[in-house]
């Protein structure tokens, strides 16, 4: 359909009372209204994005959200941080970090999985759900340098400067709040993967993580579903909450 059919079509929708909306976009599109209204309400300018792999929450701030600040994406994968670097040379407001963030300073084996998206600290457990075995499995380690976000940013923020952060490490991301309580301080929101069932070891029952999390200071602002198992039972939500008694 050429520009200027997709205009009437357009039109005529929208007089009917209907929105056309790509495909694309449909999957994340809570999601990204969400958070539309949770950067306008916080004026967020700067997003810290924990677990880059390829770019893919990078793509969906700028296409779905409409986020034009400021991005550091952190991703330990050699191979993925070289596609990254070229992805970065059209973005001057997006920012690469080849290494990556735990509650403390150290080298660590990752364990790469079939499905890279699945890589982490953590090893995947045997019997988990069944839809998730031929991509949750170990292929390969790699040992990549970790950092605190603390030592990295917390002298960098300005305190009137409204940060979000996103952390999706596959089983690692109490590890990367627990190194970051100053930034912490300046996070109007933040949003993670929270496990209902475990496909990782040593990762803590969803109920602990959420009051772990409200220790530090947020409040939930809304669920959104990542997956389910072939029963139709939930494996992971993305978390959203925002700082608690924070006004604007």
């Amino acid at each position: 359909m050429n520009r200027i059919a997709m205009h009437v079509v357009t039109g005529f929708a929208e007089k009917m009372g209907y929105s056309i909306i790509p495909k694309w976009r449909l999957e994340n599109r809570e999601l990204a209204q969400h958070l539309g209204r949770i950067f306008e309400r916080y004026s967020v300018s700067t997003v810290f994005d924990v677990g880059a792999n390829a770019g893919q929450y990078h793509d969906f701030l700028r296409q779905q959200v409409g986020f034009t600040g400021r991005v550091y994406s952190f991703e330990p994968q050699p191979h993925l941080v070289n596609a990254l670097q070229q992805r970065q040379i059209s973005d001057p407001a997006w920012e690469i970090l080849n290494f990556a963030l735990g509650s403390h300073n150290s080298e660590l084996a990752l364990n790469v999985m079939a499905r890279d998206t699945f890589s982490s600290f953590r090893q995947p457990l045997v019997g988990a759900s069944e839809g998730f075995a031929a991509s949750n499995t170990v292929v390969g380690t790699v040992t990549v340098p970790v950092r605190r976000l603390d030592d990295l940013f917390a002298n960098h923020v300005m305190a009137d400067q409204s940060c979000y952060l996103k952390v999706d490490t596959q089983g690692f991301d109490l590890e990367v709040l627990r190194g970051a309580p100053e930034l912490l301080k300046t996070i109007k929101a933040l949003q993670f993967e929270l496990p209902i069932q475990q496909l990782y070891a040593e990762v803590p029952p969803y109920r602990e993580i959420l009051e772990t999390v409200e220790a530090m200071g947020f409040r939930i602002s809304g669920f959104f579903p990542i997956s389910m198992d072939e029963d139709m039972k939930a494996v992971e939500f993305d978390c959203v909450m925002v700082r608690a008694g924070d006004s604007h």
